[in-house]
């Protein structure tokens, strides 16, 4: 095992507006363009189930590795995404949100758990949205979409409200339009969460895990070009974890990060709960599991910190592994470990505003993205509500980024 520690450079501001209220100027992700510049988005809508408003985000691009930012242009071309076969890249899934659907007032739920209503989605006759993959020509930008079918046993479909469902479509973009797909051994790998409907169930009552249908995470595996995906396992909160978490804020486990290890193992960082206005924020964990049969069984959950929101992993070449995470609070971990599973303590993410207590939605999302730049560095992307306009004027809803260095102890 390695020693290693974090340097952590100052913010660069990549783009600022007034503060519209929650899911504007927040959510961000990183990738490169086809020129080697770095591309960040981030969200400028409300953060609902139901909301669409076309073009629904910002952008920017760095030439310079992170420390200005301008406008993205037309020949700034993507290349986010998996290679296939066909010399194309699979982006995700296109993501369809809540709609409206009278048949569901004709079918009885199958179980009803925390104010939701489930369906099984081989009950639900009516039900016609299929699911669709997209990929990207690597040297136009153009994306197209394909048909996907999808092999997930004991599937629900999800009243979000009355006579609106979740479609399948919504649950496989849910930790964004472009989920992180990892590439194994023997196909392509990605993770999202549903409501704990457990997958190796003989009958369908044994499916139905009341009274604890929280969220769980399910591991998908491609071997045809992401036309075809089998879910081959599924990481449920367990009693210990249960007993952990606190009424209110708890989900179960949800917002799963994976990454490749380099002793061939997989690690995967779970989110359980938004402790933001809960009355103890230290309910609501982050966890680690890992797999070393690629995904199809995992170890026991374990703790990863007190708290973490869509908690990120990446490993750099130099060895060293990168977490970052939060709410209440910013904060990075490093690991030298070759499993993935020893880790610092965590580093603080200062913010503008950084006083942590229950009521934080109004410092950052705490959501963030780390981008790998060379062999010993990468980027922080992250959200601060109150960053100084142009580092020296009023405050400003903010997207900023800071360089996270390596050092070998």
């Amino acid at each position: 095992m390695k020693n290693f520690r974090l340097q952590i450079g100052e913010p660069s501001i990549v783009a600022q507006g007034e503060n519209t209220g929650w899911g504007n100027y927040q959510f961000p992700d990183i990738s490169y363009t086809k020129s080697g510049s770095i591309w960040i988005s981030w969200a400028m809508r409300p953060d609902d189930y139901e909301v669409v408003n076309g073009k629904s985000y910002g952008e920017a691009v760095s030439d310079d590795g992170g420390k200005t930012w301008r406008e993205r242009r037309e020949d700034d071309l993507l290349i986010a995404g998996s290679p296939l076969s066909n010399g194309r890249a699979f982006k995700g899934f296109d993501r369809q949100y809540s709609f409206g659907c009278d048949y569901i007032k004709n079918y009885t739920p199958v179980a009803e758990y925390k104010g939701r209503r489930y369906h099984f989605l081989e009950d639900v006759k009516e039900y016609d949205r299929k699911v669709e993959g997209v990929e990207r020509d690597v040297e136009s930008g153009e994306e197209l979409l394909f048909d996907v079918t999808l092999k997930w046993k004991n599937l629900a479909l999800v009243e979000h409200t009355k006579d609106r469902l979740l479609p399948t479509s919504y649950i496989l973009g849910v930790c964004g339009s472009a989920p992180q797909i990892l590439t194994l051994s023997d196909g392509l790998y990605f993770a999202t969460y549903h409501w704990s409907f457990d997958i190796n169930a003989k009958t369908r009552d044994e499916a139905i895990r009341a009274p604890y249908l929280d969220l769980s995470v399910f591991v998908f595996r491609s071997t045809d070009d992401a036309r075809t995906w089998e879910c081959i396992s599924q990481i449920a909160p367990d009693e210990d974890i249960y007993k952990n978490a606190t009424a209110g804020g708890f989900e179960g486990l949800d917002e799963p990060q994976m990454e490749l290890m380099a002793d061939g193992s997989v690690v995967v960082l779970m989110r359980s709960g938004s402790p933001c206005g809960q009355n103890d924020p230290n309910k609501y964990p982050s966890y680690i599991a890992r797999s070393t049969d690629n995904c199809r069984t995992w170890s026991k959950p374990e703790e990863f910190d007190k708290l973490g929101v869509l908690p990120q992993i990446k490993r750099l070449a130099c060895g060293a592994i990168i977490a970052s995470y939060g709410r209440p609070g910013l904060f990075v971990k490093i690991s030298g470990d070759e499993s993935g599973m020893i880790w610092s303590d965590p580093s603080e993410i200062k913010l503008a505003s950084n006083t942590r207590d229950a009521s934080c939605y109004d410092r950052s999302c705490y959501y963030t993205r780390i981008l790998p730049l060379d062999d010993k560095s990468a980027l922080l992307v992250y959200s601060d509500f109150n960053y100084p306009e142009n580092g020296v004027g009023e405050s400003k809803k903010s997207i900023l980024v800071r360089k996270l260095t390596v050092i070998e102890e």
